[in-house]
């Protein structure tokens, strides 16, 4: 019965590392009101830290407008006025390419990726 004892270690090593990094979260926040401040986090434990992170990131007056896992997010802001156009994707170029065209599509001129990340 010994010998079996010394196996529970290595059969319980991965369900530790799957505990730790399967819950990967990240979140995008943006200032209340259509502000130029925005804030994002990725590959952290849970959504409410991403969140806490993507918040301190922007600053005061800032809200979150989506979180996501496993994905890419992208916002693309105009040149010349507040507010953006977010984008949610499985890859890091059709978050960014998708923000913008939704910024041009709204008459926007100068529109370009603010800020983007990519959780794991």
């Amino acid at each position: 019965m010994r010998r079996h004892w010394r196996f529970l270690p290595l059969l319980l090593a991965p369900l530790a590392l799957m505990a730790t990094g399967a819950h990967a979260a990240g979140a995008l926040a943006m200032s209340d009101g259509g502000g130029s401040n925005a804030g994002i986090a990725s590959g952290l434990a849970d959504t409410v830290e991403a969140e806490r992170q993507a918040l301190l990131e922007c600053g005061s007056n800032c809200k979150v407008v989506t979180d996501f896992a496993h994905t890419c997010a992208a916002l693309a802001t105009p040149l010349h006025s507040a507010g953006g156009w977010l984008s949610v994707r499985r890859g890091r170029a059709a978050a960014q390419n998708t923000a913008v065209q939704a910024c041009q599509q709204h008459g926007s001129e100068g529109c370009d990726v603010k800020l983007w990340a990519c959780d794991p």
